[in-house]
């Protein structure tokens, strides 16, 4: 990797940790909880521009069509030792479910997870 191309990464994550940072520094928090939730959301949106933009690199390769990249993206998701892991997030989000008090959410998403094991059971790969 070039020194320019570091540099382009560096100055983005830069930017994007200043952006966090304004833009959370508005809700009147303490210094700690303002320095982590700007760091935290810098990270998640880096992760998130990095998974979505490919490298430099990557851009000049062939792309396969959108339909196999669903095809092997629903492959991977969909086998059966991910059936487990949707199970058990389902249960724990029912555990919680009943302390929180704005629990309709909790039932969706476990709604969701159920759905995604059963679809992991029915679908995937053996």
């Amino acid at each position: 990797m070039a020194l320019k191309d570091v540099i382009d990464r560096c100055g983005m994550r830069v930017l994007i940790l200043l952006i966090c940072w304004v833009g959370l520094g508005s809700f009147g928090a303490p210094d700690y909880v303002h320095i982590l939730s700007s760091v935290g959301a810098a990270l998640c949106v880096v992760g998130m521009t990095e998974a979505f933009l490919p490298s430099r690199e990557k851009r000049s390769a062939y792309k396969p069509p959108v339909s196999f990249r669903l095809r092997e993206f629903a492959r991977a998701a969909l086998s059966r030792d991910n059936a487990r892991r949707f199970m058990i997030v389902a249960l724990i989000l029912l555990g919680f479910s009943f302390f929180i008090p704005f629990s309709v959410w909790y039932y969706v998403l476990i709604g969701v997870n159920v759905l995604a094991t059963v679809l992991c059971l029915a679908f995937g790969n053996r």
